[in-house]
């Protein structure tokens, strides 16, 4: 989802989102006569590019009532802006206890000055799904990368388009 969660402080916390090698990077929210950061909702997470920037944002998945079976869909979906030609990546990992291969998908960012929704797919490779993470890498050498509106949307194989029915006693 989005950074709207507040500390006792009043400043965004990020929880439960870890931030690993953080300059800069933080939780921003709206301020009056500022432009907004926020693509919806008040705040977003901020990423300022640096000389040797290696920033990145995680959250493992809560699988509490997660039931995934082979063919099962994930679809990452995130907004982010980068007015600086970015070195950024969004990425999402499955990993599964049956030693089947991870799941991996990796979205590259590219400039764009609106917030600009990107998204991928990971199909289920096996039902014993052990981890699902999710993490923002910022390597950029300037710039801000403001993302908002992260989500993991579970999608059964089962609830994708029926088959056409049979015409005439067709088998």
């Amino acid at each position: 989802g989005g950074f709207e969660l507040l500390g006792s402080d009043g400043k965004p916390n990020l929880t439960p989102w870890t931030v690993a090698n953080a300059s800069s990077d933080q939780g921003k929210c709206n301020k009056d006569g500022k432009p907004p950061v926020a693509n919806t909702g008040n705040c977003a997470y901020r990423s300022k590019g640096s000389e040797g920037e290696n920033s990145k944002l995680t959250q493992v998945v809560d699988l509490t009532g997660l039931t995934p079976a082979v063919g099962d869909t994930l679809t990452l979906n995130a907004s982010v802006t980068v007015p600086a030609t970015p070195l950024a990546k969004v990425k999402l990992r499955v990993k599964y206890s049956d030693g089947t291969p991870t799941t991996k998908v990796t979205l590259e960012l590219v400039e764009n000055a609106a917030y600009t929704l990107i998204t991928g797919e990971a199909v289920i490779a096996s039902a014993a799904v052990s981890k699902i993470k999710v993490s923002i890498d910022n390597k950029s050498l300037s710039g801000k990368l403001l993302v908002d509106d992260v989500s993991v949307i579970h999608t059964t194989a089962g609830t994708r388009l029926l088959p056409l029915p049979r015409l005439g006693g067709q088998q």
